[in-house]
């Protein structure tokens, strides 16, 4: 078997192809299978898996390796190799010693929810890390002319740590790659771990590092800076951002809903109810007024009846002094007895 290079690259989604030149040195006809051993053999494809030589004959074949635009593929060195067994001779296998290097590639969706609160209310933004290595997030919160206060709570999700260990599993001997049946073979790899800029700190809550394929979410409340003696319902617009080391995801933006200390339906019942009392003293007033009228009425009637009388008395006196001469009374007399 040749090989013109045993060092390789490739990025997560993108296709390599290694060119093997392999070689019949025996003195007879045999058939050669080849196999990946290090790699996962989903990641790697090729037309040919069974190649048939007569004695010193040679062909030129191409193995593809693709590894996935997934978290699986982590960033980092893998040491593989490449076999080639023979088909009449099972335990005579060639081997080839070869390196991989996956790159890295950031990627990340951010989601807020709910997306209108009432003042004080929690608001989650779910963070998922697409990526192949683990990402440190960044929360930022602004609002229209700065009019909320946010308070931020500690994130929940993933259980991150700064420092990302490299993955151990078991490796799977001599598998072979054939055309629509790969065994998969379980990967050995370093990745990048994580690390922490200046001024990060672990218990920052608008901080949250994510393992590839894990999920997070920030947490956080909002709450106006100065709230309005008067009012009703009022809106406040806020954005909020998600960022990592190499990428930020686009704005998300949410609303506040606050009131004022005094509700304008509250103002109506009291001016109701004043203007209610005010109605009630009117009437009040006004009965009061007539029952004085009345009375004074009847004062004065009583007054007229009065003076009609003490006239009619005098009439009468005038008329005794200048008419008749009344009869003597009866001076003397005795009792008679009952």
């Amino acid at each position: 078997m040749l090989l013109s290079s045993v060092h390789f690259s490739a990025a997560p989604g993108s296709s390599l192809t290694i060119p093997i030149t392999v070689l019949n040195r025996v003195l007879e006809s045999d058939a050669f299978r080849l196999g990946v051993d290090g790699i996962p053999v989903s990641w790697v494809s090729t037309s040919v898996p069974v190649i048939p030589l007569e004695p010193g004959e040679n062909k030129q074949i191409a193995l593809v390796v693709r590894p996935p635009l997934l978290p699986s593929s982590q960033a980092g060195r893998y040491k593989f190799f490449i076999l080639v067994a023979s088909q009449k001779t099972p335990e005579l296998i060639v081997k080839a010693d070869c390196l991989l290097t996956v790159a890295a590639y950031t990627q990340f969706s951010a989601e807020l929810e709910p997306k209108e609160v009432k003042t004080g209310q929690p608001v989650r933004v779910d963070v998922k890390n697409n990526g192949n290595i683990q990402q440190v997030f960044h929360l930022g919160c602004t609002s229209q002319n700065d009019k909320l206060l946010f308070d931020f709570l500690q994130p929940e999700g993933a259980k991150a740590q700064f420092k990302q260990t490299s993955p151990e599993s078991s490796v799977q001997k001599n598998e072979n790659v054939s055309a629509g049946n790969q065994p998969g073979v379980a990967l050995n790899s370093q990745p990048p771990s994580s690390t922490v800029t200046a001024g990060e700190q672990v218990g920052d809550p608008k901080v949250l590092p994510i393992p590839p394929g894990e999920s997070g979410a920030f947490r956080f409340s909002a709450r106006p800076r100065q709230r309005k003696f008067i009012g009703g319902a009022l809106s406040y617009p806020y954005t909020v951002t998600v960022k990592s080391q190499q990428q930020e995801a686009p704005s998300l933006t949410g609303k506040v809903i606050g009131q004022g200390s005094i509700l304008v339906w509250v103002l109506i019942v009291v001016f109701i109810l004043c203007l209610s009392v005010f109605l009630v003293a009117i009437l009040l007033n006004r009965k009061q007024d007539q029952t004085g009228i009345a009375t004074q009425t009847y004062a004065a009637q009583t007054t007229l009846t009065a003076g009609a009388t003490q006239t009619i008395a005098a009439n009468q006196t005038a008329a005794a002094i200048a008419g008749d001469t009344p009869q003597p009374l009866k001076r003397r007399g005795f009792l008679e007895q009952p």
